[in-house]
């Protein structure tokens, strides 16, 4: 039976070092967005204008709102003690603010999430908090290179994207449109 809406929202992980992950995800929303669904997209560690956000802006649409959590430019490794105290921060209590209204969605997906836990940018206890404190008619979808085990048994999906070959083993940089 085919619904206009989710009888039972399941939770996705989209995991890997290959790149498709963030692609994925705002494709997963455009799907959403053309259904007629409500959509939050969180992003966590990605704080410099990509082409997918810009896009998203130019549809000017209702049903969609978007969120960037950090404030910092810089790559993690790049940050010094304070930067990394102050994205420490800022993710927790954005996080936090998000869960007083993220059921007033039919998708959420948390970009990076999963990363910024694994560099300890937020805790494991947040992001189950999520999980468990969703509707069930929500929706969940996390990206990040990896999650550990006791994250994974919450998720109905786990998509592992894989790098077999990535042109900056060759030196060549990220492209504006390809890759941001």
């Amino acid at each position: 039976i085919w619904g206009d809406f989710l009888e039972k929202g399941l939770v996705h992980f989209y995991l890997g070092n290959g790149k498709g992950k963030t692609t994925a995800l705002f494709g997963l929303a455009l799907r959403a967005l053309g259904r007629d669904f409500k959509v939050l997209i969180v992003q966590v560690l990605k704080a410099r204008e990509t082409g997918e956000i810009l896009f998203f802006k130019k549809l000017n649409n209702n049903n969609l709102k978007i969120i960037r959590i950090n404030t910092c430019e810089k790559f993690s490794w790049e940050m010094n003690n304070n930067e990394v105290i102050q994205s420490k921060q800022e993710i927790t209590q954005g996080i936090r603010n998000i869960l007083n209204y993220y059921n007033d969605y039919d998708i959420v997906l948390f970009d990076e999430l999963l990363n910024a836990e694994n560099i300890g940018f937020i805790d494991e206890e947040e992001i189950k908090n999520i999980i468990l404190n969703k509707s069930p008619e929500l929706e969940l979808v996390f990206t990040g290179r990896k999650t550990k085990d006791s994250l994974k048994v919450f998720a109905d999906y786990i998509s592992n994207i894989e790098a077999e070959k990535h042109p900056y083993e060759k030196g060549i940089q990220s492209r504006v449109g390809i890759e941001f």
